[in-house]
């Protein structure tokens, strides 16, 4: 059985012209997830620093949905994967799959067989596409498309050509691919060394905006003072920003992001003034909790409604002991 019998994907951008009054009696497919919230169909650009995890994070994906498995906490629909883990050899690739499927006594491991993994890849300009066509041809249920690194298929800008143009069309073929079968490609990338002056997580991936312009979705995995985060933003997908969590190969969602830091905040506070055992001002609480003193007062005000702290006099704060 082939792919054939496909509904149209949702982003297919094939037919390029409707009349209004026509697109709006149109149904459209609603949108597909490799994994629900986080990963839709289309060309997905993941980008991290070097060493932070994010080709385990791309495993993880991978082994979800050839077996049918959970990643990020969702449950995903099996379906055929190609992964070019172009930065492994297979000695490598096959310790990373026994580390995120241990052998348990008792418990038989789910097969494999629908993960095709390729550590070779020719570049875009000679041939790479044609791979692609071909496995997706063959495939039963092809579904995701793991690209790591973005670089390793990169072709060399020629000349004086725009290097915003450059980076543009160059991976425009795999939107376009991804888009017209409703399949979801990952391109994995890195992030710039020097840090975002806006605060823009997009601004942080590397090479020009052809590339970040192309995506139909930017993932950012990054880290800092607070912990691991994975940032999304896409162009029929919801924003989001979670606190992540690594662990002996396993990429964990923690919960929103602002929530996360929010409770460990309160720890944090809490910590200052329960060591201290004497009230506290918020500059105080801030040099001792190493949190900035903005983020102390508003803190304390949230935790002085939930009962954890009360105000005295003179601007000073103290953890009300609970009872035991």
């Amino acid at each position: 059985m082939t792919n054939a019998t496909q509904p149209k994907a949702a982003n297919d951008n094939r037919r390029t012209e409707y009349n209004a009054e026509d697109l709006l009696q149109t149904e459209f497919p609603p949108l597909k997830w490799a994994v629900k919230r986080y990963i839709p169909e289309g060309l997905i650009v993941l980008a991290g620093r070097p060493k932070l995890g994010k080709t385990w994070l791309a495993y993880n994906t991978a082994i979800a949905i050839a077996t049918g498995g959970k990643v990020l906490g969702v449950d995903c629909e099996q379906g055929d994967v190609l992964q070019y883990s172009l930065e492994d050899n297979f000695r490598r690739a096959k310790s990373r799959i026994i580390t995120l499927l241990p052998p348990k006594l008792g418990v038989p491991r789910p097969s494999l067989d629908r993960l095709t993994i390729r550590t070779a890849a020719p570049t875009m300009d000679r041939g790479f596409m044609k791979e692609v066509t071909e496995w997706h041809s063959r495939a039963k249920n092809p579904r995701l498309l793991i690209i790591d690194t973005h670089a390793k298929i990169k072709e060399q800008r020629r000349g004086n050509q725009d290097p915003y143009l450059s980076d543009y069309s160059a991976i425009v073929p795999l939107q376009e691919f991804s888009g017209e079968h409703g399949l979801t490609t990952i391109l994995v990338t890195h992030l710039r060394k020097m840090e975002s002056t806006s605060g823009d997580p997009i601004e942080q991936v590397s090479g020009t905006s052809g590339i970040t312009g192309a995506a139909d979705m930017i993932m950012v995995l990054d880290r800092n003072q607070s912990g691991a985060k994975l940032y999304g933003r896409g162009r029929d997908a919801e924003e989001y920003e979670v606190a992540m969590q690594f662990d002996d190969g396993l990429w964990t969602v923690l919960g929103d992001a602002s929530d996360v830091a929010q409770s460990e905040n309160k720890r944090r506070i809490l910590a200052a003034l329960r060591s201290a055992d004497a009230s506290m001002s918020p500059s105080d609480i801030a040099k001792e909790a190493g949190i900035k003193s903005g983020t102390v007062s508003t803190t304390l005000a949230r935790m002085a409604e939930e009962g954890l702290v009360q105000k005295y006099g003179f601007g000073v704060w103290r953890a009300i002991k609970i009872a035991a």
